[in-house]
Parts: structure tokens; sequence; C-alpha cells
């Protein structure tokens, strides 16, 4: 009880968290390409070099090339960028289109050919290298998103992600999915993820167009120490007072709070709830929060009552907390309430 105490009458103050910036490179793991093949073997092509580097405009990725042979009609693009940084994360998009209207050895969509002149279509890949102060807490993200057309036969997608591009794939599949994959930053700082993406669409012998694509996003977001306030509001009755303060240990966040002037070695019930409210109590007292949880704790011989919980650093939310003092005097129930107290988690 003395070191609660000890914590709880600390003043009040913000969290001072220092915010993680991730940081992004990208380049060219592979040649990328979008390509276009018409009966009779006539082909287009547009591509960068492997290890090219990848930024925002001008330095992004848009690769489109179209051709149009005896009335068939093949398109394919590719689209690689990094997408603005949010709350400390950093990551891109990589996207692809492929039309095809025409026999069903007519396609269009990714290669990872260096040229022109033999080139074949399959995925191709970016090398995402993304760094963070070591120790840094955090989820590798992945949404993949898909259209494959309208039968297996004349399109095909897929998406890879291998994180820390040492052959072994976390993600490797041709269904659309989302994924979050814990990733904590070792030593180096830096982990480098290989992202491949596949898109092809074939004719199917007719005017139809068959149209394919795929979007993939990868990023980093770490799990970021939210911000916890503390704010009094309404009033107390019978001279009771509460007020709550926080303690951040590693990943764990305890918050404590404290109440005044309530009876001494007497019961108190603590109130905690998501909204805030004002329902009259007998004794000119108030109910200050909807009270969606009850908690019972003993206040001390000089009337201080405690109540304390833990959770982790990353959570957000928003809580109110109020002492609701009981005590028999005389064979009756006598009840005092104190403030309420706002309790704010935010990134």
């Amino acid at each position: 009880m003395r070191i609660l105490l000890a914590v709880c009458v600390v003043p009040l103050s913000l969290s001072a968290q220092t915010t993680v910036q991730t940081t992004l490179s990208l380049s060219a793991a592979t040649p990328i390409a979008a390509l276009t093949s018409a009966a009779g073997g006539t082909t287009s092509f547009q591509g960068i070099p492997q290890a090219q580097p990848i930024g925002s405009a001008p330095l992004n990725v848009f690769l489109t090339t179209t051709q149009n042979v005896a009335g068939s009609y093949l398109s394919a693009t590719t689209i690689v960028y990094p997408t603005m940084p949010y709350q400390g994360g950093a990551g891109f998009n990589f996207f692809e289109r492929a039309y095809a209207s025409g026999s069903a050895i007519e396609a269009a969509g990714t290669s990872a050919s260096p040229a022109q002149v033999g080139a074949a279509f399959g995925a191709h890949a970016v090398l995402a290298v993304f760094s963070a102060p070591q120790g840094t807490q955090g989820h590798v993200r992945v949404s993949f998103r898909n259209n494959a057309g309208p039968t297996t036969t004349s399109s095909t997608t897929g998406a890879s992600v291998d994180i820390g591009n040492d052959g072994i794939f976390e993600v490797n599949q041709a269904n659309a999915g989302e994924f979050d994959l814990p990733y904590t930053f070792g030593a180096s700082g830096q982990v480098a993820v290989r992202v491949g993406n596949l898109c092809r669409s074939n004719g199917n012998g007719t005017a139809a167009t068959i149209y394919t694509w795929t979007e993939v996003y990868v990023g980093f977001q770490p799990d970021l120490t939210a911000t916890c306030t503390f704010t009094n509001y309404g009033q107390g009755c019978g001279g009771v007072q509460a007020a709550g303060n926080e303690l951040v240990v590693g990943n764990t966040r305890t918050i404590f709070m404290l109440a005044t002037g309530c009876f001494p070695n007497s019961p108190t019930i603590v109130a905690n709830g998501s909204s805030q409210i004002a329902l009259p109590l007998p004794a000119g007292c108030a109910l200050l929060c909807n009270a969606e949880a009850l908690a019972l704790t003993l206040a001390d011989a000089a009337g201080n009552a405690t109540w304390s919980w833990t959770t982790p650093v990353t959570t957000v939310g928003r809580t109110h907390v109020q002492f609701l003092p009981i005590a028999d005097q005389g064979g009756a129930l006598v009840l005092r309430a104190s403030n309420g107290v706002r309790i704010d988690l935010v990134h």
C-alpha cells in the first residue's frame, strides 16, 4: 500500500515518448518489366534493370506497353511507389494491370526479363529495406488484392513476401489476403523484404477483354506507445477527491488511481465506464460514469483508497473512473462520491 500511494501522488503529466520513424529504400530485386505477346511472336516491352532505385516521382516505376495486332488488344502496366509515412511507419504500393483480347496464345502481364528479345512472362520483384532503431517492435503489414479474371485458364495472379530476403516466404499465394507479421529490429536496424508480384492475362479466343489486376501493399508499422492523460471532471461530495497517474516499464503501462477523503477502513466501490454521465445519488452526490464495471477496494486508516490495472503501452482508448466510498454508520448505509477522472490513451 505504501508503494502504491508513493506512485499515485506524483503530479500528473503526459508520457514523454519518442516517436519512431521508419525509413524505407526501394530497388528492383529483379529486372521489372511489362510485356505483351501477340500471335505470330510480336511483342512489346518496357522495363527497368535489376537494382535500379525506386522512389517517389520522378523515381517511381510506371511501366506500360500496348499493342494491337490483327484485331487483338494487349496491354500491361506495372506501378511501384512509396506511400506517405503514417504514425511512424513506412510502406509502398506495387500494382499490376493486364488486358488481353485475342486468342489463348496472346497475353499481357509481368516479366522479369532484362530485355525485349527473348522476354518471358513471370513474377518480378522489389527489394524493400526498412530501417528503424534497434529493438523497435512492430508488424510487417501485407495487403494483397487481386482480380484473377473470369477463368483460371485465362489469367494468373500471385504475391510473395520474404521477410529477411532469406528464401523463406512468409506470404506466397494466388488468393487475396491481409497479413500482420510481428517483427523486431535487430542490431543492424534494418530488414530487407523481397516482394514478388505476378499478373498475366491471356485471351480466350473471343472479342472479350480479359482484365486481370493485382495490388500489393507492404509496410512496417511500429507498435507505438500511446500517450496517457488524466482529466478530472464533475464534483465530488463529502470531501472525496480522485486523481490518477501512470507508470510505464518496458512494454507495460500501469495506471494508478487514488481517492482521498473516503471512510477510514471501509469499503470503496470503484466504478469504471465508457461514458461520462451525471446521475443524481442520495446526499447530493452523483454517479459520473456509466459504471459498466465495478470493483471493490478498502480505504486505509487515513481514508485513502487506491485501484490500479496494467495494459500494454500500445493500448488506445478512453475510460472513466469514479470512487464511491460506503460505510455503515448507526445501522444506515452512508454514501460519498468522488469527482470523475477521464483517462485518454492516444497515439
